[in-house]
């Protein structure tokens, strides 16, 4: 180790401060050195960004790596690893509930867990903490609660006034940007897709036709995200939405639909008509509900573009129950039939009567006829079979 001082006296005088605090620490089963928590924190990053350059981190790491840097580094950054302990974690939580405004839920505690343990984990490897130093990491957060969907009628209020919204708009990139939200919404309402993970994500190339036995044409599109690759079959109208998106590039106007799809371009498909990547659409949907008095349901629960994939879902249980089957719909959503049985067991058996109750038998005139007919009979043959 260095002193970093020319002064002999000095020098002794820190190396043996260091020596004693070495003892005390092997004594104590506490690692020799340690490190600051944001040092350490770093090369988690590192080693998780690697992974993912490499093409087989997982998807997980993109997560960690942002709550590293917006909420773990900030806090304990300047603290040292092996320091980090029940009380600081306590502290933290009180913190972040500030930051956030309510009690963070347990989704994000889960994250928040993972996260911390990564970098707890590069700590022990390298010899800068004990394992027994690791304090006992809890999730107290809130259960997760489902996202509100629009009913029939919210969604036909939707329909009525986002074509409206689109044409707004003071500058020429608003407009754009609402052109855009337009399209977007309408193909999320109707392929099931994740907002962020999923479509931001979505290039021309990931789009194809798949076409069946019979000759029927389906919409296919290739999705990356919290589930990994996986393919979905879009509802037919998404046709319409992307071809809108399609006409606002000049690059492409010369070229029919298929066509486009069969140069299989690594372009992004939901950018604006400039060709600019936008991450504000979220925020305009927002503007939208709210003009129009859409932003919460009944319960007051706040909607966001995360919404509509669950308008997907509550639509297709509702009116394709009888042809697609809840492992049917997990595997289109990319999620598992235990999710969609925990968010959609919302649903009403009055919302699904007709289903449920089946078809009314009515019979015909010729039956009634005949009926009639047998009970004029039924004593005279009481009778024949008690003279008998």
């Amino acid at each position: 180790m260095s002193t970093k001082t020319p002064d002999l006296d000095r020098a002794k005088s820190v190396a043996k401060d260091a020596y004693m605090e070495a003892k005390y620490r092997h004594k104590f089963g506490q690692p020799a050195v340690s490190r600051r928590f944001d040092a350490v924190a770093r090369i988690a990053i590192k080693e998780m960004q690697d992974a993912l350059d490499a093409g087989h981190g997982k998807k997980t790491y993109i997560t960690y790596i942002q709550v590293l840097e917006r909420w773990l580094i900030p806090y304990f950054g300047g603290k040292h690893i092996n320091n980090v302990d029940v009380h600081e974690l306590e502290q933290f939580d009180a913190w972040r509930a500030e930051k956030l405004g309510r009690d963070p839920a347990a989704s994000t505690i889960t994250n928040h867990v993972s996260a911390l343990n990564r970098v707890f984990d590069v700590a022990v490897a390298r010899g800068w903490m004990q394992q027994s130093q690791i304090p006992e990491l809890k999730n107290r957060g809130k259960k997760s609660t489902r996202r509100p969907a629009f009913t029939s009628e919210e969604w036909r209020t939707v329909q009525r006034y986002l074509p409206e919204f689109a044409k707004q708009g003071h500058t020429a990139k608003t407009r754009m940007m609402r052109s855009l939200l337009h399209n977007y919404v309408n193909i999320l309402a109707n392929t099931g897709m994740r907002h962020g993970t999923e479509s931001l994500g979505l290039k021309w190339s990931n789009i194809e036709w798949h076409t069946d036995k019979s000759g029927e044409r389906y919409l296919k599109l290739h999705v990356d995200g919290k589930t990994g690759p996986r393919e979905l079959i879009a509802r037919h109208n998404v046709e319409t939405w992307l071809t809108n998106i399609k006409n606002g590039f000049e690059a492409y106007k010369g070229l029919t639909f298929d066509q486009l799809l069969k140069q299989k371009r690594d372009d992004l498909v939901f950018r604006l008509s400039d060709g600019t990547v936008t991450n504000a659409l979220g925020a305009t949907f927002k503007q939208f509900l709210v003009k129009y008095k859409l932003l919460t349901d009944a319960q007051g629960n706040e909607r966001t573009l995360y919404s509509l994939r669950h308008t997907y879902a509550t639509y297709v249980m509702l009116n394709k129950g009888g042809d697609i089957s809840i492992h049917d719909l997990a595997i289109q959503m990319g999620t598992s039939v235990k999710m969609i049985e925990k968010h959609y067991s919302h649903l009403k058996p009055t919302m699904i009567a007709d289903r449920i109750a089946g078809k009314r038998w009515k019979p015909k005139a010729e039956d009634l006829t005949a009926s009639a007919k047998n009970k004029k009979r039924r004593p005279n043959d009481k009778a024949e079979q008690t003279e008998g």
